[in-house]
């Protein structure tokens, strides 16, 4: 008897998660997703990570939710405030500092480091063969692995990687390293590489200057608090918290649109609109 009560109550529970799980709407999430990656970098400190504050306190208005509120607090930020390379006799492209090594960052001084500009392709060894490295500007595949290094080893003074077709996340954790080296290191796009590539691929190192002004700042940045509260009176004083972040990580911290680390505050807020349709017993 004790058996089929708790056979009952299983199949029970199982169809409530069948429930639960059939009120998830897809469109819900695809947008969701979709707006947070449209507002620029979400960056903790940088204008996308305040818009998508702005956009989940207001969805939890519109869910309903009680109790709203915001805790404001500081965070330290690497601010990219403008990186490029002018090319001796030619154009001015826009570049884009990664993410500091430990705490420095790729701000240059204000006359800028102006150098020959040579290209080393996945950063081998052999690359460098023939090549005036001392003091130069090396532009670099952004799939190298860890082979950059071999650029400030032989006394290059920066790193400009050309943004690839795709790549993957060990990519870009090896382009930084934990120890507060001064190498700037800049991503750019592939379509304004073309310039610097057809040059090198001439044999040709054409001089430019990098510029860069990357600051620390501190900016503040918040979470956004919502409620609802359970609906059964013996366990409504106990308490269920669903977090999920709204702000996002990239190498490059001024793109960093970050639709992936969008799916968890994406699903949090489906979350949030079930249950206010199907109230839970204790306060969420």
């Amino acid at each position: 008897m004790v058996l089929a009560c708790g056979t009952a109550a299983s199949a029970d529970l199982a169809q409530s998660y069948r429930d639960l799980a059939g009120a998830v709407k897809p469109a819900n999430l695809k947008a969701t997703i979709t707006t947070l990656s449209e507002m620029g970098s979400r960056v903790a400190g940088y204008p996308g990570d305040a818009k998508a504050a702005q956009f989940v306190e207001q969805r939890f208005r519109d869910l309903g939710l009680e109790q709203i509120r915001s805790e404001p607090f500081e965070v330290a930020v690497p601010i990219d405030k403008g990186a490029s390379i002018t090319v001796q006799g030619g154009a001015t492209l826009p570049l884009f500092p990664l993410w500091p090594n430990l705490v420095r960052t790729s701000q240059l001084p204000q006359d800028g480091l102006t150098a020959k500009v040579i290209y080393i392709g996945d950063g081998k060894i052999a690359n460098f063969n023939g090549k005036e490295v001392e003091g130069s500007i090396v532009l670099a595949d952004f799939n190298c692995s860890a082979e950059w290094m071999n650029a400030p080893r032989l006394g290059a003074k920066a790193v400009i990687f050309v943004a690839p077709d795709s790549t993957m996340r060990g990519e870009a954790e090896a382009k930084f390293i934990s120890i507060p080296i001064s190498i700037p290191r800049f991503w750019i796009a592939r379509s304004d590489a073309t310039q610097l590539l057809a040059a090198t691929a001439m044999g040709e190192s054409p001089i430019g200057t990098l510029k860069c002004e990357m600051p620390w700042e501190s900016r503040t940045a918040r979470n956004v608090i919502g409620v609802l509260p359970g609906i059964d009176p013996k366990m409504r004083d106990q308490v269920i918290v669903i977090e999920g972040y709204y702000d996002s990580m990239s190498v490059v911290p001024s793109l960093a649109p970050g639709a992936e680390s969008a799916c968890g505050i994406a699903a949090m807020l489906e979350i949030a609109r079930i249950f206010k349709e199907k109230r839970p017993g204790r306060t969420v």
